[in-house]
């Protein structure tokens, strides 16, 4: 049976198997993910030069320009467009009505409303960096400052809402916010 139908190039499978079934990816040589697949069931489909996501729940194209990528999505009935740009050394500097601004180290430094059609001139977030990384972000709904261990990972937050980190011996993490703990698993 082909689980594959629409327009296919000749992709790279990469299964990951479990033991209630596989969970398959296509990808071009590029990298470029063109379907998803958990048994009979497809995800992500090429048709029509559309990826066609769960069947037809939402569907998107996109057109190539010289430094980014314009893509036309179809859902719940509705139509819109989304712009995405990079410089020239291949780093995001705007997605979708949002620039984003970087240091001389490259790192994101600042995230507001800019493009042809940009979100609310409200959406503003900034990013702060110490000697072990990020130490705080400001946010439309506050403010959050970081504490970082030895190892620069992240142990402790506070602003807008509080909460700790603990890593156990196979670095999963375990999140601590307002007493309850919830277990998250960091890769």
């Amino acid at each position: 049976m082909n689980h594959w139908e629409g327009d296919w190039l000749n992709g790279i499978e990469t299964t990951l198997r479990s033991p209630v079934g596989d969970l398959v990816f296509r990808r071009e040589a590029s990298g470029r993910l063109l379907g998803i697949r958990f048994g009979e069931r497809v995800y992500l489909a090429q048709r029509g030069g559309w990826s066609v996501w769960d069947g037809g729940f939402a569907r998107w194209r996109e057109q190539r320009t010289p430094n980014g990528v314009i893509r036309t999505v179809e859902a719940a009935g509705a139509t819109w467009t989304e712009r995405y740009l990079w410089d020239e050394g291949d780093r995001l500097v705007h997605a979708d009505g949002v620039d984003i601004r970087r240091d001389g180290e490259g790192r994101v430094v600042a995230c507001h409303a800019g493009g042809e059609d940009p979100v609310p001139d409200r959406h503003r977030w900034f990013y702060h960096y110490g000697k072990g990384g990020l130490t705080a972000v400001e946010t439309p709904a506050g403010s959050r400052v970081i504490s970082v261990g030895p190892d620069g990972r992240p142990v402790a937050w506070a602003g807008i809402d509080r909460g700790q980190c603990h890593y156990d011996a196979d670095g999963h993490r375990r999140r601590i916010v307002g007493g309850r703990g919830v277990q998250h698993h960091a890769h």
